[in-house]
This record gives structure tokens, sequence and C-alpha cells, in this order.
């Protein structure tokens, strides 16, 4: 079994560097995050405000309180919500 390091930071600064590196450091990188998606755009703009690589970044629909909302998905849609974020988060374990 491999274990990755799958921070968010990580992926999204390889992401970016990997853009940079196919298209050239002229092209501008623009942001936007939907749901939670948003909270892990703001965070990672938060911590590399002065080296992002990314220009601008656009929120939308970001949960205020991501535990809060993270409670009332577990109960709606019958679990749903739970079922799709286990089986994302666990595959790169199981390949």
């Amino acid at each position: 079994m491999r274990v990755l390091d799958m921070s968010d930071d990580k992926i999204l600064r390889e992401s970016i560097d990997l853009i940079h590196t196919k298209l050239g450091e002229g092209y501008d990188i623009y942001g936007v995050g939907f749901s939670l998606g948003a909270s892990h755009l703001l965070r990672y703009m938060g911590s590399h405000s002065h080296n992002s690589g990314i220009k601008a970044a656009v929120s939308i629909s970001n949960p205020y309180d991501v535990l809060a909302t993270g409670v009332i998905l577990k109960y709606t849609f019958f679990g749903f919500y739970d079922f799709v974020i286990y089986k994302s988060l666990s595959k790169p374990f199981f390949e």
C-alpha cells in the first residue's frame, strides 16, 4: 500500500507550477472555488498571499462554519455526501 501526501496546499501548488511549466510564466492564473473548494482556495491564498501563483481568487458559496456544514450534510441526503467524500478520500490508498 502506498501512502500519498495529499495536502491541499501541495496539490494546488503543484498544479500551479505545472500550468506555468506547460504554458510559461507569462500567463496569469485565476482561482475559483465553490463550497468546500472555496474554503481550501481561501486558506491557500491566505497562507501564501505574496507567492501563491494566483493573480486573483473568487469564493462562491463558501461555508462559514465548515464543521457545522459537515454535520448538516451528514444527516441530509441519507448520508450520500459522506459516502462520496469517503470514497474519494480513500481511493488513493486502495489503488
